[in-house]
């Protein structure tokens, strides 16, 4: 089975690889480290995919949460995303390029707005992650008013800036994806001194060890 691991810095993927050597020549992995943000990650992912073929591609990294039931640390399952901040501004406020007429909600690989990802086969029901879902974003937000109004539209969920881009180009390329996240801060008003990064990537690397196993 030949796998891409997609992070989206070093520091995620350098977690993950030193939790992988008991699994050295059990599964084919190639890693990718695509950069921060929605178009470092299309352009790498595309350009990966161009020329080798996978049986899936898992994503991985960190993110914030906006559901208080979730606590730091927490590893957690995206099965849909969508594009938080793709749209316009206007007096009323945030309107969605689905709501002016850009975009059709239905218009593949959007379903209702969002976008979902063939799952992985050989992983389904072998993982027992909370499902959740992604919000993905330019901008990360950190002020009450901007969080409050995210919340009203798109409910709890968590915030990468990472994991819609990934769903886009595998459903658009008929590829299955497997998109974990742990949690390393809540979606609050910026205080980095809440946030636990190191915590998240030990639990994160384990996470993503405990899912290559489920497929030896």
């Amino acid at each position: 089975m030949k796998i891409l691991l997609l992070a989206a810095t070093d520091k995620e993927m350098d977690a993950v690889r030193e939790e992988l050597t008991e699994l050295d020549g059990k599964l084919e992995l190639e890693t990718l480290i695509s950069g921060v943000g929605l178009t470092a990650t299309a352009y790498a992912l595309t350009k990966k995919l161009q020329h080798q073929d996978y049986d899936f591609v898992f994503n991985f990294g960190i993110a914030g949460s906006f559901d208080d039931e979730i606590p730091i640390g927490e590893v957690v399952e995206i099965r849909k995303e969508h594009f938080a901040d793709f749209g316009a501004e206007s007096p009323e406020g945030f309107l969605s390029a689905f709501e002016i007429g850009l975009c059709q909600k239905d218009q593949a690989p959007f379903k209702e707005a969002a976008i979902k990802c063939a799952y992985p086969k050989a992983l389904e029901g072998k993982l027992e992650y909370p499902k959740v879902k992604g919000i993905s974003v330019n901008q990360v937000h950190g002020k009450d008013t901007s969080i409050e109004a995210l919340k009203k539209r798109y409910g709890k969920g968590v915030e990468s800036m990472e994991g819609a881009a990934c769903f886009y180009v595998c459903a658009l390329e008929k590829i299955p994806c497997l998109q974990l996240r742990a949690i390393s801060n809540k979606v609050e008003p910026r205080n980095r001194e809440n946030w636990e990064i190191e915590k998240a990537l030990r639990n994160l690397a384990q996470a993503v060890k405990f899912t290559l196993k489920q497929l030896v």
